[in-house]
């Protein structure tokens, strides 16, 4: 257990001295041309043995942390406050904004979340699209620990809701299962603004299914 993540690490670079020769000055020519070659048979062969073995694998794509909320967090906290009634998550990374901040802390004792979270804030809520590749690289850590990714479609801004979707890519490409749900409230908007506290429908939308 734990020797995958080395063996993979060595593969790669193996890989790439033989593939990118000539990037870096001590790799334009392979020394030990014959050794490399052995050594990269090796760990394939020892890859290749423990094809089954998920102790041997789990450690390098992580996982364990159970499910991990990825919502934004507007105007309108109860859009997460049903989020975060219906899916339950262990982890929230939650997208938001200074003015919007002030609700987070009304939103989690409604709620009676007891769950960790993480807010990325996006200094330009509306128009911030760039800002969606510094938020992905400080969420790695907690979408590699992920069992499953739930993304909220619904909330916050559109600028938010692309930052959701560049996590979800991530996530993706860590080796997470991602689902995607929305919230839905039938209210008036006007009983929606006045009491924003009411758990609403849970949409998968994979499935196209919704949960009172």
């Amino acid at each position: 257990m734990g020797h995958c993540p080395d063996s993979w690490r060595d593969l790669s670079k193996s890989r790439n001295e033989l593939h990118h020769h000539g990037m870096k000055e001590d790799e334009v020519v392979i020394k030990n041309r014959d050794q490399n070659a052995s050594t990269i048979v090796d760990i394939w062969a020892t890859l290749k043995e423990h094809l089954e073995d998920d102790d041997f694998w789990n450690p390098a794509f992580g996982g364990g942390s159970g499910k991990v909320l990825v919502s934004s967090l507007g105007l309108s906290p109860g859009l997460l406050y049903s989020a975060l009634k219906n899916v339950e998550p262990e982890q929230c990374l939650l997208i938001t904004s200074e003015k919007a901040l002030f609700s987070l802390e009304g939103v989690i004792r409604r709620s009676e979340y007891t769950g960790t979270y993480t807010t990325l804030t996006m200094n330009d809520p509306w128009s911030g699209f760039g800002e969606a590749n510094d938020l992905v690289i400080r969420a790695r850590d907690c979408l590699v620990s992920a069992d499953e990714v739930i993304c909220n479609a619904t909330g916050g801004t559109t600028a938010m809701q692309y930052a959701i979707q560049q996590l979800a890519e991530s996530a993706k490409s860590l080796g997470r299962d991602v689902r995607w749900v929305a919230m839905i409230d039938r209210r008036p908007p006007e009983n929606q603004r006045a009491e924003p506290y009411v758990v609403g429908e849970m949409m998968d939308l994979k499935r196209g299914t919704s949960y009172d």
